[in-house]
């Protein structure tokens, strides 16, 4: 589901870093050193500032006998048009005026030489007698050696051979994790033992998982193959091409499918039965993002109505069961709208209550129908993650505008009232986004950080290669890093 809110922004998730920091150079002028370059020795050019800081100083001075090295007093300068002040007195005004504007003219003309001397000088270097070049102006250039991320000490306790050519999938769950490729998908209690394989052919797949529970499908596909930690449990067929799946933690599957002429809403049970089925035909009108309750009782299908001048969105609740639902039409107990907004991301959280993330806000709605809290969003949403029912964890992108916002790249989590329980700013634009009970993962380009849910850094992992995962196992600084043609399992120092 993280997926919905990459491709509502147009982002490129696998673009490199654009926020690396790079060396900087700023220059200065001292108009107070007066220094002669011949005085000046082959590396007596770089000098430090209070603050440690490099700085290296290119000095260059007109050369000896240069007639810009002129000192002159003002009042020794006779000026050719000056006259007794008795007869400027008895001059006409408009001659007055005259010689005023010519003197004018003569200051500014002499001023622009004098700028243009100096560019000039500055620009070129005057070879003196041994061939050495004098520069010809006092300019400091500081060079400020930036930080560049660096990767935690860490030791490789285990490691695992990968396919080199694509990429792969890893789903951890505590110390386990199950391992998927196009050509099939494996299951690892640990890292030396593999439980169960199976195997299928899929060019692109796409992995859903809840609390040890797994579905393998494919955009644009019609089958989706569901497994838990004993292996593989069921696989679905549909009609209609698959454009978002959702499972519940006792391995009901949901579907959004794209028909010929129209949209439908379909339930799995744990055994692959299709139990609900929900058409919807009217044009303008599309299902984005779908969820079950963990008690296998409600369906939320959230809804975006094309059909006005103004876009909104809708969420619709309907029982499962028929015989509940038997009152209502079409099963659909309660229905919410929102204007002016696109809600991609739903879920199920503690007690029925749907956690919703929309384009411009964040709520959450009671089992029956009622709004429970609602905070508005100053930035746009880049991912949503859930490892579990009782926190959503969110990355925030560039700020909306005319709003102050969070600085780009900042992930927060929040509980089931919409608190937040903390936050970590991690410096550049979110590309990877993963969490369990111990900690978030956050990627910006090539840079992998854990942390934890007080807020702090615990590592830092920079590649310099293709990565497909980094994930937190059992332990926050036990990680498992996946990289072309190797998983490794990481202790962090």
């Amino acid at each position: 589901m993280d997926d919905d809110f990459k491709n509502l922004n147009n982002e490129d998730n696998n673009e490199e870093n654009k926020d690396e920091k790079r060396p900087s150079i700023e220059f200065s002028f001292d108009e107070d050193d007066t220094a002669d370059s011949g005085n000046a020795s082959d590396d007596g050019n770089e000098k430090s500032d209070s603050d440690g800081e490099k700085r290296i100083e290119f000095v260059a001075m007109p050369p000896k006998n240069s007639p810009f090295q002129v000192e002159y007093d003002d009042d020794d300068i006779e000026d050719p048009d000056e006259e007794d002040d008795e007869e400027v007195e008895n001059l006409p005004e408009e001659i007055k005026k005259k010689r005023k504007w010519k003197r004018k003219t003569t200051n500014i003309i002499i001023i622009i030489i004098i700028i243009l001397a100096v560019i000039v000088l500055v620009r070129h270097y005057n070879k003196n007698k041994d061939g050495e070049k004098e520069k010809t102006a006092v300019i400091y250039a500081t060079i400020i050696d930036r930080e560049k991320p660096e990767s935690t000490e860490y030791d490789v306790i285990q490691s695992l051979v990968t396919e080199n050519a694509t990429k792969t999938y890893f789903r951890t769950d505590g110390g386990s994790f199950f391992y998927c490729t196009r050509d099939g998908i494996k299951y690892y209690s640990d890292m030396d033992t593999m439980e169960w394989a199976d195997i299928y052919t899929l060019a692109s797949p796409s992995i859903v998982i809840e609390e040890g529970t797994v579905a393998v499908t494919e955009t644009s596909s019609k089958t989706v193959r569901v497994y838990s930690k004993i292996g593989p449990q069921y696989s679905v067929n549909t009609e209609g091409t698959i454009t978002q799946a959702a499972l519940n933690k006792n391995g009901y599957l949901s579907l959004i499918l794209k028909n010929t002429d129209g949209y439908s809403v379909q339930v799995y049970d744990s055994a692959g039965t299709l139990i609900e089925e929900r058409i919807d035909k009217m044009k303008g009108v599309y299902p984005v993002a779908v969820d079950i309750s963990d008690d296998n009782r409600i369906l939320a299908v959230s809804y975006l109505d094309t059909t006005d001048v103004v876009v909104k969105a809708s969420i619709a609740f309907l029982y499962i069961d028929s015989n509940e639902g038997a009152k209502y039409m079409d099963s659909v107990y309660k229905t919410l709208d929102y204007e002016e907004q696109i809600i991609p991301w739903i879920s199920f959280m503690k007690g029925n209550e749907l956690y919703c993330v929309s384009d411009t806000s964040v709520f959450a709605i009671s089992e029956d129908g009622a709004e429970q809290w609602n905070f508005e969003l100053t930035n746009e949403v880049d991912s949503v993650y859930k490892y579990d029912d009782k926190r959503v964890i969110i990355a925030y992108g560039d700020k909306r505008i005319n709003y102050e916002g969070k600085p780009v790249g900042t992930v927060c989590w929040y509980n089931l009232n919409g608190k937040e329980e903390g936050s970590c700013e991690c410096g550049g634009k979110i590309t990877y986004l993963s969490a369990n009970k111990e900690g978030i993962v956050a990627g910006c380009g090539n840079v992998y950080k854990g942390i934890s849910y007080s807020g702090k850094i615990v590592w830092q992992i920079v590649s310099t290669q293709t990565i497909d995962d980094v994930s937190i196992l059992d332990k926050i600084n036990r990680v498992l890093y996946v990289k072309r043609g190797s998983a490794e399992i990481l202790k962090m120092r």
